[in-house]
């Protein structure tokens, strides 16, 4: 029955407000049962007595024992008090209640309480008041202690008001009750519904209700629902672009394969062609399925990097003279500045396959005749690594797209048949993060590109 979380809430909020007013009903009770109102009553008559008593008989209070006895008797008759004078020694001089009640001893005002009670030679229970009415003499004014039953009590005094006030009260905590737990789990419940709909109905953005950690949770679910479908977009985009980049070579394969079947390719150098073909397309797709299970390991963080000093001096001299024919070849110019460089942790093979592909990517898409910088910096804690170009350059709606996998940008940048996986650069984007680096892109298009590689020391 109180499964859900509105109803616990509901529940909860309901049992502290009785709880509350329980304690407050016991706490009353006692007092009343201690204190009733008829002591109350009882006092207040002997304070207005005392008050009168003082007031219009001083003379006779404070006179002569003998002649004041009588009149004391008298007064205390008309208001039903008793009245005893006593002195400093707590000597009686004056009892109104004489030979017809039992006496008590004179109290002291240090004794009293709220409702301070005197009992007599009888055990008999008196509510007094007390006051000093001169330098020695002190004047007592008494009554007989009500006798009051709980039920009483508990009728006349708790029961009526406590009735009302516990029903109005209890009527409104749970209102408010119902009210609270519905404003903590309606946005819970949203979210729920949502999670359950999801992905079918798409990702609605939930708005913002409830509690603070309500709303906190709320947009932690936004941005997961965000992150789960670009995710989802991102693996479709992928199982896509591995199909198409699969089709073409596949689709070269299988028809040079059938000419050299059927006898179309009836002349040694047809067939010389179909088998360059066939080994081209075939080293092409085993490039790409080597490069998915890199890039695989690397978004899985199973694929091994090493953590050793490296030296990036060594692994950029190694690369311009790996990379010298191809520059020859291309017949571009290579400006290389280096700096001094302090040691950094890392994998040196990952890095120069990073560094292969950047100036690899620069050379192919550099005119004969332009040129490249290559230059590494040490900038504060980090070291930089630049490779500028002055190619074609990259169009400004396509920079975003530059380091996700398979882009390959305008057609005219494929570079004809040398064109790679369009992996390459997605691979160094992952290596550059396991590493705890950065690696951005700035280009014009016309003014060429600049990659720009930056390590921390």
């Amino acid at each position: 029955m109180f499964s859900s979380l509105r109803s616990r809430v509901w529940l909860s909020y309901a049992l502290v407000i009785g709880s509350n007013l329980f304690i407050i009903a016991s706490v009353l009770i006692l007092y009343l049962i201690r204190n009733p109102i008829e002591y109350r009553k009882a006092i207040n008559h002997l304070r207005e007595v005392e008050a009168t008593l003082l007031a219009v008989g001083p003379s006779w209070v404070r006179g002569n024992v003998e002649t004041t006895k009588a009149r004391l008797v008298e007064f205390a008759q008309e208001n039903e008090v008793r009245i005893v004078i006593f002195d400093d020694q707590k000597n009686i001089l004056i009892d109104s209640g004489e030979g017809v009640q039992s006496p008590f001893p004179p109290s002291s005002l240090k004794s009293f309480r709220l409702y301070p009670v005197v009992r007599d030679a009888d055990n008999t229970a008196w509510l007094v008041v007390i006051k000093k009415i001169s330098n020695q003499r002190w004047v007592e004014l008494a009554v007989l202690r009500p006798k009051v039953e709980l039920l009483a009590i508990l009728r006349d005094e708790i029961i009526p008001p406590f009735a009302i006030a516990g029903v109005t009260a209890v009527l409104l905590s749970l209102l408010l009750a119902f009210l609270l737990s519905r404003w903590i789990a309606k946005p819970l419940q949203r979210i729920v519904v949502s999670a359950n709909d999801f992905p079918e109905r798409g990702n609605k953005i939930l708005p913002l209700e409830g509690p603070r950690e309500v709303q906190d949770l709320t947009r932690a679910f936004n941005k997961m629902t965000d992150r789960v479908q670009a995710s989802q977009k991102s693996q479709r985009e992928f199982v896509a672009n591995v199909s198409h980049e699969l089709k073409t070579p596949l689709t070269s394969i299988q028809g040079f394969a059938q000419a050299l079947k059927d006898g179309t390719a009836d002349t040694l150098e047809s067939r010389d062609r179909a088998a360059d073909v066939i080994l081209s397309e075939s080293d092409r797709m085993h490039q790409m399925v080597i490069d998915l299970l890199d890039l695989a390991r690397l978004d899985a963080g199973t694929a091994e990097i090493k953590r050793i000093p490296v030296n990036l001096e060594e692994i950029l001299s190694d690369l311009l003279e790996k990379f010298q024919p191809l520059i020859e070849k291309n017949k571009v110019k290579l400006i290389y500045k280096p700096a001094k460089l302090p040691s950094i942790v890392g994998d040196s093979e990952r890095l120069h396959q990073v560094f292969s592909n950047l100036l690899d990517n620069a050379i192919k898409f550099t005119p004969p005749g332009g040129s490249i910088l290559l230059e590494s910096k040490l900038n504060n804690d980090e070291i930089e690594i630049i490779f500028k170009d002055n190619g074609k350059g990259i169009l400004e709606t396509d920079l975003p797209h530059v380091f996700e996998r398979f882009f390959q940008g305008d057609p005219s940048r494929k570079g004809g048949k040398e064109h790679g996986t369009g992996l390459g650069l997605a691979i160094a984007s992952e290596i550059i993060q396991a590493h705890n680096g950065k690696i951005k892109v700035s280009s014009k298009p016309g003014e060429g590109s600049i990659f720009t590689v930056r390590l921390p020391i």
